[in-house]
């Protein structure tokens, strides 16, 4: 337990107990007002651990057993004792009913700073109040022999009034010291004049309705200050000024008989009357400052909220404008519920009303070869079904120009269905690349085909040379055999490149034509034709039954043959190669899967490999060019599916996932980085 509080609750307690007792009325031992159980209450709801609330409760409980004690006997001491031991703990218990029934109640230690706290330490106070009441009229029976209705009822409110307006107005105080309040409006803030002003009204009313001898029944004036005092002042100066006006009145009642109360008779009942109309006008004031508070720090951070968020919009709208990329929201309608500048630059102005304009200016798009994209293979359409399209290319004819857009699709607010709403549609304008790669992948081509003709005829006078040497004679033969067959194979590796940069070219570029491939016959033939040049004649590929797909043709050759391809070159060297090909249907896709026993790809590497001339790590000493599996990646992407690899499941090598539409639209103009995923 620290010792501050110790001194300072305890000190306090004892203070206000004297206070309590001159408040006791002439010739009866009903108080006015009972402060000291305001302190008990705030020192029990202050305590952080149980430990300090035992301290405090025991501290609490000694302190009234000894100044009860000694001027009123044992048993009434030991009654007085156990009241105050109720109102000190009970607040406290239903504060935390409170908290675990979730109404919002401030969190521990509490301080009073939200309406939701006044009613909650109310009824805690009211609880303690009538179990105190009960243990007192229990103590004045013990000492008179009788006890009144009245008396019971004084007691209850005077406790309960007497702890409330204390221990409201301490935590009132402790929260304005704990909790900086947001900057409030204009409207709402109050000037040091009009404060003083409050105050000063307040107490002097207060002095003139319980002035000595003034007779009028004035009070309810007071209530018109103590709402001004609400609407106006903090909840800790309403409270503050609540409890002054209590003191104020409890004083002049008390020891100067002054106001209307003084008249009512029994003196009991005129207790009872004073404690109500104090209570109601303290907690008039406190209420309507928590109230008016809690509605001033909602609309400071409301306008608070609205200035962060036009500064948020002046950024986003400065960003947007200045962007290369045009930005565009569109609805399920088709219109565009936001453009930036480069927008209107690159699909033109179009008015905001003009709803047909709007869907047609990214509803009609074609491919790079110039044919009309299909419905469902707009980049618009295809983020409305949920998909997010990236870098998609697309041919964009407006006002006699045809210009090559990279279009991405996102799909953003999604309705109740899961359906989006509302899409981002980014623009970028690459005709200018477009035409650049066009020129070096036609430059490519080109160099690639013409120089197929100088090889071919290396490799022809290789051959005649090697032929020519045959004749000659075995000692001719040996001495330039070896020169004449490394021409060859160089020739060889040259012409093997050259091809596989025209079948990458032609993966990234060629039009798609789909139609029905037999997988089954397609692997056989692939079969028989690897199989037949493999140096392994123990080398096997074997298939599942795979069935149709709708695809290009040539481009499923590609795949296929360089996938099957790559497991008998990369077999392991001390197995011979073991092949499978797999497939299955479902959720409209064909899942193809070329499983190998050979060394397999390191799981860093399952990425790269799909890039044009990588290869693994661990392969130099197996020939190749490093571009089969990236024309396997561009091919799969044209169809829209997608390529992985992964661990053979039931043993060492790799399995190659291939994942194709079952029923494949044709795509003309799908290109770009294909998609491979590591598993």
């Amino acid at each position: 337990m620290r010792l501050r509080p110790l001194l300072l609750y305890g000190g306090a307690y004892l203070v206000l107990t004297l206070a309590g007792q001159l408040a006791l009325q002439r010739d009866n031992p009903l108080p006015f007002l009972w402060p000291a159980a305001g302190v008990a209450v705030t020192w029990c709801l202050r305590a952080r651990t149980r430990r300090e609330l035992w301290i405090a409760l025991g501290a609490i409980c000694v302190l009234t057993a000894v100044w009860f004690g000694i001027g009123d006997g044992a048993p009434v001491a030991a009654l007085l004792t156990v009241g105050t031991f109720g109102i000190a703990l009970l607040p406290r218990l239903v504060v935390s009913l409170a908290r675990r029934s979730g109404v919002g109640v401030s969190p521990a230690p509490l301080v009073l700073r939200r309406p939701v706290d006044f009613p909650v330490l109310a009824v805690g106070c009211l609880a303690g109040g009538a179990t105190s009441a009960l243990a007192a009229g229990g103590a004045t029976w013990a000492a008179t022999g009788e006890v009144a209705g009245t008396q019971l009822l004084g007691w209850l409110l005077g406790n309960s009034v007497g702890a409330f307006t204390v221990a409201a107005t301490i935590l009132a105080v402790l929260g304005a010291r704990t909790v900086r309040p947001a900057p409030l409006p204009r409207w709402a803030r109050i000037r040091t004049a009009e404060r003083v002003a409050v105050f000063v009204a307040a107490i002097a009313l207060t002095l003139i309705i319980f002035a000595p001898g003034q007779r009028l029944t004035l009070s309810f004036l007071l209530l018109v200050v103590v709402v001004w005092a609400g609407m106006r002042l903090r909840p800790d100066e309403a409270a503050v000024l609540g409890l002054l006006l209590v003191v104020a009145s409890v004083v002049m009642v008390r020891f100067f008989a002054g106001g209307p109360f003084a008249l009512i008779q029994p003196l009991a009942l005129q207790v009872v009357v004073l404690q109500a109309f104090v209570g109601v006008a303290y907690g008039v004031a406190v209420m309507i400052s928590l109230v008016a508070a809690d509605r001033n720090e909602l609309a400071a951070r409301l306008i608070g909220s609205e200035q962060a968020a036009r500064e948020d919009a002046a950024r986003l709208r400065a960003v947007t404008d200045n962007t290369s990329e045009a930005i565009i929201v569109v609805d399920r309608e088709g219109r565009h519920l936001l453009r930036n500048p480069v927008a209107e630059r690159l699909i033109g102005a179009i008015d905001v009303d003009d709803a047909a304009n709007q869907r047609l200016a990214l509803g009609r798009m074609y491919g790079l070869d110039g044919k009309l994209l299909d419905w469902p293979q707009m980049p618009v359409v295809r983020a409305f079904g949920g998909e997010t399209v990236r870098e998609f290319p697309v041919r964009h004819k407006a006002f006699g120009a045809s210009r090559v857009w990279a279009i991405d699709a996102v799909p953003l607010r999604r309705g109740p269905d899961g359906t989006p709403e509302h899409i981002l549609v980014l623009v970028r304008d690459i005709t200018s690349e477009q035409e650049r790669l066009e020129q070096l992948e036609q430059f490519a081509a080109t160099v690639a085909h013409d120089l197929q003709g100088p090889i071919a005829g290396v490799i022809g006078w290789a051959e005649t040379g090697l032929d020519q040497l045959d004749a000659d004679g075995p000692e001719v033969r040996t001495e330039l055999g070896n020169t004449f067959g490394r021409i060859q194979r160089s020739a060889r590796r040259a012409q093997r490149l050259i091809n596989d940069l025209l079948g990458y070219a032609s993966a990234r570029t060629a039009p798609v034509a789909p139609a029905p491939v037999d997988l089954d016959a397609l692997v056989d033939a692939l079969t028989q034709e690897l199989l037949e040049r493999h140096p392994d004649p123990a080398a096997a590929i074997t298939r599942d039954r795979l069935g149709t797909v709708r695809a290009d043709a040539a481009m499923m050759r590609q795949v296929l043959g360089n996938l099957l391809g790559n497991a008998l070159k990369y077999a392991h060297p001390e197995r011979s190669a073991r092949v499978h090909v797999g497939a299955a249907r479902r959720d409209g896709q064909l899942v193809l899967e070329v499983s190998d026993n050979g060394i397999g790809v390191p799981r860093d590497q399952r990425e790269l490999i799909f890039d044009a001339f990588h290869r693994v790590a661990g392969s130099g000493s197996v020939s190749g060019t490093g571009l089969g599996l990236a024309i396997c990646a561009q091919a799969v992407a044209r169809h829209g599916g997608t390529i992985a690899v992964t661990d053979r499941a039931d043993g060492p090598g790799s399995t190659f996932v291939v994942t194709l539409p079952d029923q494949q639209r044709p795509d003309p103009v799908r290109t770009g980085t294909p998609t491979a995923s590591v598993r």
